[in-house]
């Protein structure tokens, strides 16, 4: 036995040097790793905090008819790389109240990221589910996000909880990413009336246009009317829906990927730089309906769906109108000929 343990001993201290010293590269590779990642966060930091901007943000609460609503809290938060936990940066979570007139301000801060992630409300409400979380980017390496200020504030728009669950559920994309409204029509109502901004220049933020689109439904001779302050493109969404327009024409029908329906119909109104109304008569499937019967709506502000090579290259506005109005009349007599 003693000649077998004299025989290990060698190999034991052989394997225990072994250990100890790939260990210490190990930690030593480690602290090595650890040092850069801790030099690039700082970099980083250093880099990201001087294009950081003072916060100042302009948000007005709104019911679907444009009435402004007070006492709504608005839940928000900012992220900042100048704040870093253990779990990274963290966002500060803030809430402020609408006032009489339904503008709230956010502001006394920096930050790189502001997101509005709810708003709450006795008689009315916001779904989160029908309207994504809005953020808007406040720094100086990044041109094209739309920044609303006292004098376009940013509208959130609220339904009133009695009117039912469907009625009046409103959402909007990122306003920097451009215009994209799906509405649920309360097939109730005579008359509405929605009013939307987004900015038209990825250099000059305060340069913006606004979008009116106001509709009505006339329930007994079952016509759906729709007037925009410019061109537009409005997708009827609804399995029970038969779109045929009296003016303006359909574009394109397909089957629909949305939830709960089955068939969406694009349609597209030239406004021509005036305000004009395109009327489309609806069929119901049945043609009785209930009165939480809605219809989904979206409204899509400038489309660009020419589809020539030469439209494409050049903005739309550019084009003199008879090539415009030769090219909308081709692509009326294409879709005609594949037969939508």
């Amino acid at each position: 036995m003693s000649k077998k343990i004299k025989y290990y001993i060698p190999v034991i201290i052989a394997l225990v040097i072994v250990f100890f010293v790939i260990h210490k590269n190990d930690s030593g590779e480690k602290q090595q790793y650890e040092k850069i990642v801790e030099s690039q966060e700082k970099s980083i930091k250093k880099l990201v905090e001087g294009h950081e901007l003072e916060i100042c943000f302009y948000g007005k609460v709104v019911d679907s008819l444009g009435n402004p609503v007070s006492g709504a809290k608005i839940s928000a938060s900012v992220v900042s790389y100048s704040r870093k936990s253990q779990y990274g940066f963290s966002p500060k979570a803030i809430v402020v109240e609408s006032g009489n007139d339904g503008i709230f301000i956010i502001n006394n801060m920096k930050g790189m990221l502001l997101a509005i992630d709810d708003i709450h409300c006795d008689l009315y409400s916001y779904n989160l589910e029908d309207n994504p979380v809005r953020s808007f980017m406040y720094s100086n390496l990044t041109h094209d996000a739309y920044v609303p200020g006292e004098k376009n504030p940013e509208l959130f728009i609220v339904r009133d909880v009695s009117k039912g669950v469907w009625l009046e559920s409103v959402s909007m994309s990122k306003r920097c990413c451009g215009l994209n409204r799906r509405v649920c029509i309360d097939l109730l109502r005579k008359k509405i009336r929605y009013l939307d901004r987004k900015s038209q220049s990825v250099n000059n933020v305060g340069f913006y246009s606004d979008l009116e689109i106001e509709y009505e439904f006339d329930k007994d001779l079952c016509r759906f009317e729709i007037s925009a302050s410019r061109d537009t493109e409005v997708v009827v969404a609804d399995d029970r829906v038969a779109v045929m327009p009296d003016t303006g024409y359909i574009r394109k029908y397909k089957d629909s990927f949305l939830r709960n329906t089955s068939k969406e119909v694009y349609l597209y109104v030239y406004a021509n730089n005036r305000n004009i109304s395109a009327v489309f008569r609806l069929g119901l499937f049945p043609r009785s309906y209930k009165e939480q019967d809605c219809l989904r709506i979206s409204f899509i502000g400038d489309a660009n769906w020419y589809g020539t090579k030469y439209l494409h290259k050049k903005n739309k506005y550019d084009i003199p109108k008879e090539l415009r109005m030769k090219e909308q009349r081709k692509l009326v007599l294409e879709s005609l000929r594949s037969g939508m």
